[in-house]
């Protein structure tokens, strides 16, 4: 598995410093040779012009920032993969969060393998011919 990740480049937009760091620790450990980690939306939305990612995680609640859901529209008009992580879990936000049409949504706390897991599927759900077995 890690050699599908090898040529890989990710952005974690992030404004806690700790998670950031553990998300990408969790990332690196997966093989992806490339990991820039943002806590602001502003410098990660100027990084992404510059230099398209395969994916990007993106928290929705960025203090001091532009919104995760300003980035999210951007991402979209760019055809970036996002995944969505978020501490919000009410109807009203899961509701707001599922019509921004991201590849994954994960819950804080993310564990290990559900990062794994939204990466494994948005990479492949944007290559022709993937078929996800069920």
């Amino acid at each position: 598995m890690k050699t599908f990740f090898l040529d890989k480049f990710v952005i974690i937009i992030e404004d806690e410093p700790i998670i950031a760091l553990d998300f990408e620790r969790t990332i690196l450990n997966m093989g992806v040779s490339s990991v820039k980690k943002f806590f602001k939306g502003e410098k990660a939305l100027s990084a992404i012009k510059n230099k398209k990612p395969d994916v990007v995680l993106l928290d929705i609640n960025l203090n001091n920032s532009i919104s995760g859901y300003t980035l999210s529209e951007e991402l979209k008009a760019l055809n970036i993969p996002f995944i969505i992580i978020t501490g919000s879990s009410d109807p009203q936000s899961l509701h707001k969060i599922n019509k921004m049409r991201a590849d994954s949504v994960l819950i804080k706390p993310v564990y290990e393998t559900e990062i794994k897991e939204a990466l494994t599927s948005a990479l492949n759900f944007n290559k022709p011919g993937f078929v996800l077995a069920l």
